[in-house]
């Protein structure tokens, strides 16, 4: 999914998905990127994250549950 960066209000970014639709987003999650008015953004899912995270979740439960 892409977004656009319409403008930036204080500390909330206003931003338009590609289906047209504005959001108001927390510009604090954009700031670390130093994205600006103008500049589209892309958001995707990290599949290797995602997939470390679920094995150590599961790994957490099987020794809660194995005690």
């Amino acid at each position: 999914m892409k977004f656009i960066i319409d403008r930036i209000e204080q500390d909330t970014a206003i931003v338009e998905l590609e289906s047209g639709e504005i959001l108001s987003l927390p510009y604090t999650l954009l700031r670390p990127l130093q994205a600006k008015e103008g500049d589209v953004l892309q958001l995707c899912i990290d599949q290797e994250e995602t997939a470390k995270r679920r094995e150590r979740v599961s790994s957490l439960l099987k020794d809660i549950f194995q005690k």
